[in-house]
């Protein structure tokens, strides 16, 4: 299971540097007429830092709760007992996906 998780973590990160490279690609008119207006290269970087911020989470979010339910629709199916506590998925998916973000965003 850890190395399902490990490579799907992998395959997402990997999808989210393409996408904010693929963003930054396609936006260097706006981001030279920006440039031109006064705004620093930190503001920019904040930018599209945020923009990969709310991909991440969004996808992070979707998968816990995409997680939940097929651990629901397993536990029911098979009459077994499945114990999911909040506070671990917080704390694991908060570390996971930080870090994570920290290594693919930063690049492009």
């Amino acid at each position: 299971m850890v190395a399902i998780a490990a490579i799907s973590l992998l395959v997402g990160g990997i999808g989210i540097m393409n996408i904010v490279l693929a963003t930054v690609m396609e936006r260097t008119k706006e981001i030279g007429i920006r440039r031109a207006t006064g705004a620093r290269r930190k503001d920019i970087v904040r930018q599209f830092l945020t923009e990969s911020v709310l991909i991440s989470t969004g996808g992070g979010l979707l998968g816990i709760g995409f997680g939940f339910l097929l651990s629901w629709i397993i536990a029911s199916t098979a009459e077994w007992k499945t114990i999911v506590t909040p506070a671990s998925v917080i704390l694991r998916s908060s570390f996971v996906c930080g870090g994570c973000w920290c290594l693919v965003s930063i690049r492009p």
